[in-house]
């Protein structure tokens, strides 16, 4: 049987750290680029944010992405691939890999940090994700995409650690215990003026783990408003909802949160 504890979300710093791993949305018919759609960054172009992901454009069909700060506890890396585009139409692939020990290990203490038992085994492991993304501008100012896609982690031991149940991380890090985790989405993005930005996505977790009554479908949707003084920088604010079947039972959580980009 998978051994887990109920942990109560204590930290909303160590939640926030989580949450890094992806980005806010944005439109790519500004300086900014578009993490949550098909289309690449230009080649050379380099955009981060203060707290989401830092992206480059390799060339103009591929796209690096990762978080500076947060490779120091869970090294990552993201891969986007451009394969085709018609009018206003793309397509694309984004790989994406993690190495999440050293995060894991930082949250397995006592006290408020703690959303491990401190005594967890936590093995080595890589995290693996590839996802199908399509997109569409045909309207003019708007961005609409679809993604689906599959996670599945390779762990180096047998042994069993708890399970990390922490909401909006839990179905993140699914894959550690469960064969494959299937995952789908749906974003809407643009402007309503000529700096004021919007953003409107829906993302889904299905997976089943070891025990049948951890079957669990999550869905996460995200509301983003932002002000855009220049075309090269966006100050936003958001909201995230996740409403799923966690370990505790059928919850929904509520996080703010607010994101600085800037285009180079």
């Amino acid at each position: 049987m998978l051994a887990h504890r109920r942990v109560v979300p204590r930290s909303i710093v160590l939640g926030g750290l989580g949450l890094c791993l992806w980005p806010t949305a944005a439109w790519a018919d500004t300086g900014l680029a578009a993490p949550e759609s098909a289309q690449p960054l230009e080649r050379g172009h380099l955009e981060s944010g203060l707290f989401s992901n830092t992206y480059y454009g390799l060339s103009d069909r591929l796209q690096l992405g990762l978080h500076p700060l947060l490779c120091f506890v869970l090294p990552h890396a993201e891969l986007k691939v451009s394969w085709w585009r018609r009018g206003s139409a793309y397509l694309a692939t984004v790989h994406r890999l993690a190495y999440p020990r050293p995060f894991l290990r930082l949250v397995a203490r006592e006290g408020s940090a703690g959303l491990l038992p401190a005594n967890s085994d936590v093995p080595h492991s890589l995290q693996t994700q590839n996802d199908v993304w399509i997109t569409t501008t045909r309207i003019p100012g708007q961005s609409l995409s679809a993604w689906l896609g599959v996670s599945k982690a390779l762990v180096g031991s047998s042994a069993e650690f708890p399970l990390l149940d922490f909401p909006f991380l839990y179905q993140r890090f699914a894959d550690l215990h469960a064969p494959w985790v299937a995952r789908a989405g749906v974003a809407l993005e643009g402007h309503l003026a000529r700096s004021v930005y919007y953003s409107f996505d829906t993302r889904g977790w299905l997976f089943r783990l070891d025990e049948p009554e951890l079957a669990a479908a999550v869905v996460e949707s995200t509301l983003v408003g932002g002000w855009e003084p220049r075309s090269d920088w966006r100050v936003a604010l958001g909201l995230k909802s996740a409403l799923g079947n966690f370990p505790i039972g059928v919850r929904m959580h509520l996080l703010p949160f607010v994101d600085v980009r800037h285009a180079f």
